[in-house]
């Protein structure tokens, strides 16, 4: 049985755990459909279109939601091959399984198409998993890439959380770096969007995998009160204006 993380980070005498920061945007999604990536290279393309469904869940109307419990696909496959095929050909090359692409990269040209709002890299502190959870927390879920294990990759059809531990098929391996949507966090672990399927990730498992966290903002998130703030703040921290992730009241 893996135990939690208890060696959280403090701030101004405040111990900042995970139940700090509780989100949950699925909006009841169970299904979110594989969005070409059983055949292709494109997690990261995969990852960024199932946080924007995620995200558009809070507008959506309850018979939408509805649909989504009773295991509904939004409807994105085509889309997220399509914005894949349209990045790889300004890079001269072509889809394909092995045909990955680099997160920052395709987040830029996003936003210079106008498919997303603004984005960036998100810091990573000495707690992997509470930063993710942070991220999330601020700017409405986020895109994490992970270091899989062997296990984790060959064991994510079935319903147990990727988790880490001793033994073989546990060591984190670049060369099965992955892209993940953050959609919720419970405040014991974290929901994963990936795969056409809803993966807990356990809090250890976390800390030891997450390799790279991404804060993306989308017109979907426009009905959110500091929006402009929000937006504000990645753009200082894409553009290295601050390093500070914390928008400003």
């Amino acid at each position: 049985m893996e135990r939690l993380r208890t060696d959280r980070m403090q701030r101004g005498g405040l111990v900042q755990t995970l139940a700090n920061f509780l989100f949950n945007i699925t909006g009841g999604i169970r299904v979110w459909g594989w969005k070409g990536n059983e055949r292709l290279g494109d997690c990261v393309a995969a990852a960024i279109e199932d946080l924007i469904q995620a995200k558009g869940t809070a507008t959506a109307s309850t018979w939408r939601k509805v649909l989504y419990r009773l295991g509904f696909t939004p409807p994105s496959n085509r889309r997220t091959v399509q914005l894949y095929t349209k990045f790889l050909a300004t890079l001269n090359e072509l889809p394909s399984a092995a045909q990955g692409i680099e997160p920052a990269a395709f987040l830029e040209w996003l936003r210079v198409q106008g498919e997303i709002v603004e984005w960036s890299a998100y810091p990573i502190g000495q707690d992997r998993t509470l930063s993710a959870v942070q991220a999330g927390y601020t700017y409405g879920g986020a895109v994490l890439t992970l270091a899989l294990t062997e296990n984790m990759y060959n064991g994510f059809t079935d319903n147990h959380p990727w988790g880490i531990g001793n033994g073989p098929g546990n060591t984190p391996l670049w060369a099965l770096n992955h892209a993940v949507a953050l959609v919720r966090n419970t405040g014991k672990e974290l929901v994963i969007a990936t795969w056409d399927r809803n993966k807990v990730l356990t809090d250890p498992c976390a800390n030891a995998t997450i390799t790279a966290i991404y804060a993306v903002l989308t017109k979907q998130d426009q009905w959110r009160a500091n929006f402009a703030q929000l937006a504000a703040q990645l753009t200082a921290l894409r553009t290295g204006a601050t390093t500070d992730p914390t928008p400003a009241p």
